[in-house]
């Protein structure tokens, strides 16, 4: 006997705004809910019939009647689902929960013209009870724009644009490998229905052609046009994207690679990988955004902002290019696919070190119209960037250091005894090149396997033209042993031929003009250039992240097993050594900042501070030694004595968090747990909270009772002196 079949389609409702998107998974297509022994089920699945829907809740498929909430468990979130005129159903949580009035028929035919675009039932209604009728044409009134009447015809989009119904979320063949549930914070106002996700916000109007995956007609965008290539290049389709690009033309390994990205799921669709978040361009928006986002981030989760452009607009060409730039004529040294291409040909192991070759900008940018030539250029410092205002609150490093820019630590002594001076005297040239710069990429592309050295968060705008980010899970349970974590980005960072990439599951997400994409330290990612274009972005630290800055320095600086050389030089495409100085300014900071009632810190961040301190010399690689400066000499380096004297200070700090934490063995904690946690968010789990965010305290959490969250408190704000306190 055959085996019932189903069709699949994911499902994104309004949450409330305490918790994350969440993706759930929609069966029809049979006469009873899915078989746990065939498929795969999580709590918070639905199955829809002709007249009834199921829900599945631990381990066992349950009826719902849409008169009563229905309570889920969902990644630690407690949610009850209801009825929802615009969705079919929505999550909510609290005491006193409104329920709208529509029967299970009303819901079914509305989920059914959501995700399969079906006319079901519209005749059978009238009998369906409370809400058949009238609340049933509001429900289409709704989605369509239009009244229902009696046998009414399903309107014809526009050969431009689309309904909400013919933009609805492509059908699932199989199940995935995670379904995009996940704990960040998000108000039902950020929301889309998932067809959303296919549509770019505020782009012209492109031509649309469709494809077809199991049924379902997919809105398809070709993105052909911002390239020069040959006229026989291959023409990939990334079917979870909705898009067609142009293949790389010049190497076979590339060529794979980037039809692998293709075949790959949503990143949206993974738990923990990317949400996306919508600004409205206004104060409220940008608050609620910068908590949304210093949650995922903290969790390894990256961020999808769309709806936030710097200004001016800008293409790629050479007088928009001209005025950003300071100069058009600065030489500039760029990677070359071509050269690449022909190093990996080689019998012999390719030597991917000389790829590179040195143009100006105006040069870069007349080479894109050369279907020979396929250039990257990711040496672009600018030291004036443009800073979306959600992600100023969490620079914790660039709030750091202007806290204490004023404070002096240069001792006034020897030949400066008696000098006035006051505030930073030395700073290296890392500390603005990392803070802003801009990439320039020629359609076709494809940027290796890497993730973002020095443990920084990265943030990046897209100005004109498109990119493909590819994200790998490698895991974050409480099972992936550090060990384990390097083994996996290893095989995925690796600059050889054999696609070890391969086995660890790959999300995609589309990037286009007015997209802001922020990732976690350490996130392992490859990028493909469908359209030559300009983006721009920085480098940041933040207090809620530095677990996993700990985490993804501790990689670079260690070794591979058997040999002297450090993951950095491989892993990596570039070093910072302003890093560790960022670091103790940070530390400095954190008496002004624990007195601050906004600033909400999490135990195992501020133990990776403390373990940069008490081991700085486990996270300071060779590569980014040799890039800075000799700072040894303090009898004649002014940088050395004043980084000697932040130091001292920061370890005062440092000393006196540790004790008041309790905490001994700060390795040995950091262990513990999911690499990725920072920690619960429902205890004051460091001293330096001045609030606490769930009403009882559980003093046995951490070790750490009330009075010395307290007393710690005290020593961090009042009795740590600093250069602007002392007498």
């Amino acid at each position: 006997m055959d085996k019932p079949s189903y069709e699949q389609a994911l499902l994104q409702p309004s949450i409330p705004s305490s918790s994350l998107p969440i993706n759930l998974t929609v069966f029809r297509g049979s006469a009873s809910p899915p078989s746990t022994t065939d498929i795969e089920c999580q709590n918070g699945d639905i199955y829809i019939g002709s007249m009834d829907i199921y829900i599945f809740r631990d381990g066992k498929w349950e009826r719902w009647d849409p008169a009563n909430p229905f309570r889920l468990d969902l990644y630690g979130d407690i949610l009850d689902v209801v009825p929802c005129h615009l969705q079919g159903i929505r999550l909510t949580s609290g005491p006193d929960i409104e329920v709208e009035p529509m029967t299970s028929r009303d819901i079914i035919q509305l989920i059914n013209r959501l995700l399969w675009n079906i006319e079901a039932m519209s005749t059978n209604m009238g009998a369906s009870g409370t809400g058949a009728g009238e609340d049933s044409s509001k429900i289409t009134t709704a989605i369509t724009g239009e009244p229902v009447g009696k046998g009414r015809r399903k309107r014809k989009a526009d050969a431009d644009t689309e309904t909400l119904e013919n933009a609805a979320t492509a059908k699932k063949e199989g199940k995935g490998k995670g379904k995009g549930k996940g704990k960040e914070k998000e108000s039902s106002s950020d929301i889309k229905t998932s067809g959303e996700h296919l549509q770019a916000p505020s782009e012209p109007k492109r031509r649309r052609t469709t494809s077809e995956e199991g049924g379902t007609r997919i809105p398809v965008r070709p993105l052909l046009d911002g390239i020069s290539c040959p006229e026989k290049t291959p023409i990939i389709e990334w079917k979870k994207l909705g898009i067609n690009t142009y293949a790389p033309w010049f190497s076979p390994i590339d060529k794979k690679a980037v039809e692998h990205m293709a075949g790959a799921a949503r990143a949206q669709e993974y738990p923990c990988m990317v949400v996306e978040l919508k600004y409205d361009n206004s104060a409220l928006s940008a608050r609620i955004l910068m908590s949304k986002i210093e949650d995922a981030i903290s969790s390894g989760c990256a961020v999808l902002v769309r709806g936030w452009e710097p200004s001016p607009s800008l293409s790629f060409v050479e007088e928009d290019i001209g005025l950003y730039r300071p100069t058009l004529s600065q030489q500039v040294s760029v990677q070359d696919a071509v050269k690449r291409a022909r190093q990996q040909a080689r019998k012999s192991k390719a030597d991917l070190s000389d790829v590179h070759r040195t143009v100006t900008l105006k040069e870069f940018i007349d080479l894109a119209k050369n279907k020979k030539e396929c250039l990257n250029l990711l040496d672009l410092p600018n030291t004036q960037p443009e800073i979306p205002i959600f992600l100023r609150p969490l620079s914790d490093n660039v709030n750091a250091r202007s806290i204490t820019m004023n404070d002096c630590y240069l001792p006034r002594e020897g030949p400066d005894n008696g000098k006035e001076f006051f505030g930073v005297q030395t700073i290296h040239g890392d500390t603005e090149r990392l803070r802003g710069w801009d990439l320039m990429t020629h359609g076709g592309f494809l940027t290796y396997p890497h993730h973002d050295a020095g443990g920084l968060c990265t943030y990046i705008t897209v100005r004109s033209g498109t990119k493909v980010w590819g994200y790998f899970n490698v895991g974050t349970g409480s099972t992936t042993t550090r060990n384990e974590l390097f083994d996996a980005w290893d095989e995925i960072l690796s600059l050889d031929q054999e696609m070890n990439f391969n086995k660890y599951p790959l999300g995609v997400v589309l990037l286009e003009k007015g997209d802001t994409l922020i990732q976690p330290p350490g996130a392992p990612h490859m990028v493909y250039t469908p359209q030559s274009g300009l983006t721009s972005g920085g480098h940041f630290l933040s207090y809620s992240t530095m677990h996993l800055t700990e985490v993804s320095v501790g990689y670079d600086c260690s070794k591979h097993p058997g040999e002297d050389v450090e993951r950095e030089l491989v892993a990596t495409n570039a070093a910072h050594p302003s890093l560790y100085r960022y670091i103790i300014w940070m530390i400095l900071a954190l008496p002004k900042f624990a007195s601050d009632h906004a600033k909400i810190f999490r135990l195992k961040p501020l133990l990776a501070l403390i373990a940069f301190v008490e081991n700085a010399n486990r996270y300071n690689s060779a590569e980014a030694t040799k890039l800075m400066p000799c700072t040894t000499d303090v009898r004649r380096d002014v940088m050395a004595r004043e980084v000697r004297a932040e130091m001292e200070k920061a370890k005062e700090i440092i000393t006196r968090l540790k004790n008041g934490l309790g905490v001994t063995d700060v390795a040995s904690r950091l262990e513990e747990g999911s690499w990725s946690d920072p920690g619960p968010q429902d205890l004051p789990c460091c001293p330096l909270m001045w609030y606490i965010k769930m009403p009882v305290w559980n003093a046995c959490a951490f070790h750490t009772p009330p009075d010395r969250v307290r007393s710690c408190v005290g020593w961090i704000a009042n009795r740590v002196r600093t250069p602007s306190n002392m007498a």
